[in-house]
């Protein structure tokens, strides 16, 4: 049985493959220069980041989940749909984690370089099935955490729900679905997965009484998932 390949490297290519595609249904000028496109899905599109549709690129200002996306830009958009920005994938333990989102981008350490993020929590647990028969060569216990900057200062709770949480239902939506897809996963032996929202992620207050968080760069909201996952055996390694 082939275990060369430790579990992120079995999730890459999924969350490689993850669909990205948003449908726009219509666009309404607001003003010169402010359109609202209106989808029925917003995949996890967030105020703040920017898209590009056609040549031209777009900030997005405001979000109505499943219902609108707000952007600026120089023109009103023409296309019928577009490619959302993909979500970055990280895995290892808090501090090899932090030292990642703290690595700088070009010179930037801007949080759209950065997120969302979707975090593999390591170790991971695995689970080999020495039987040959069986068509499930292991199965990796799971924590992953689907992470978007927040505003801890100016957010009320349910901000962080639509603003933050909810995008992010809707990513762990979309990497489901490229599990479904994906030829490695036996997705009908996925029996549950358990899903915490995690408001203020990692929030705690310090010996001091300082309020800290876990990835002190970013202050971050999103939602944690613990999922088994089911990889279908592979061919034996050869030399």
């Amino acid at each position: 049985m082939d275990i060369s390949k430790s579990t992120y490297e079995l999730l890459e290519p999924i969350i490689a493959a993850i669909d990205k595609t948003c449908t726009i249904q219509s666009v309404t000028t607001l003003s010169a220069g402010n359109y609202r496109l209106n989808v029925c899905n917003s995949l996890w599109a967030t105020v703040g980041f920017n898209i590009t549709i056609g040549i031209v690129v777009y900030k997005i200002t405001a979000i109505v989940p499943n219902v609108s996306i707000t952007v600026t830009g120089a023109s009103a958009p023409i296309a019928s749909s577009f490619q959302l920005y993909a979500p970055k994938f990280y895995h290892g333990t808090i501090e090899v984690t932090e030292e990642k989102l703290n690595a700088k981008v070009t010179g930037s350490l801007d949080s759209t370089l950065k997120l969302p993020a979707i975090w593999l929590h390591e170790p991971v647990d695995e689970r080999n099935n020495r039987d040959l028969s069986n068509a499930i060569g292991r199965e990796s216990e799971c924590e992953l955490f689907f992470l978007i900057d927040a505003k801890f200062a100016m957010w009320a709770q349910d901000d962080h729900y639509i603003q933050a949480i909810k995008p992010m239902r809707q990513l762990i939506m979309a990497f489901m679905t490229a599990v479904e897809k994906s030829g490695t996963v036996n997705y009908d032996l996925i029996e549950y997965d358990d899903i915490r929202d995690l408001p203020r992620f990692g929030r705690y207050t310090g010996q001091t009484g300082a309020k800290k968080t876990v990835f002190a760069q970013y202050e971050m909201s999103g939602v944690k998932q613990i999922i088994k996952i089911p990889f279908i055996r592979t061919d034996e390694t050869c030399c």
